[in-house]
């Protein structure tokens, strides 16, 4: 198992109690090699002091392949993202399964399932 420490913002504490928490497996594919970290908001730093964005709720396990495509996926046009979480969302509503849906976004079921929590989360 390699574990390289991806992300000088977050403890050595915090690293491992994530990895220890999501079974030291990429959440997307599995693999329990080159783990990193990910901030699911995009930020890995912390605005004055805060740790705010460090909570285990925004952070998750990936390997670096799978960070980078994350990383790549999350630069398309946010207008165009925002339409096609849109569109995941009214088919998760009409009961569409996690993986018809990623089959058809071509995302995993994980991605998914991550995205309708995300949008969930924001309409609270």
């Amino acid at each position: 198992m390699n574990l390289k420490s991806a992300n000088a913002t977050l403890s050595d504490a915090d690293r491992e109690r994530i990895l220890k928490r999501d079974n030291y497996q990429c959440r997307f594919c599995g693999s329990d090699k080159n783990l990193d970290i990910h901030h699911r908001d995009g930020k890995s730093y912390s605005k004055k002091g805060s740790d705010s964005n460090n909570e285990d709720h925004n952070l998750i396990t990936l390997c670096h392949q799978c960070h980078l495509k994350l990383h790549a996926q999350q630069k398309k046009p946010s207008q165009e993202v925002a339409k096609r979480n849109e569109n995941i969302l009214k088919y998760y509503q009409k009961g569409m399964s996690y993986r018809a849906i990623g089959n058809m976004f071509h995302l995993s079921h994980t991605q998914v399932m991550n995205i309708i929590h995300d949008l969930k989360q924001e309409a609270v």
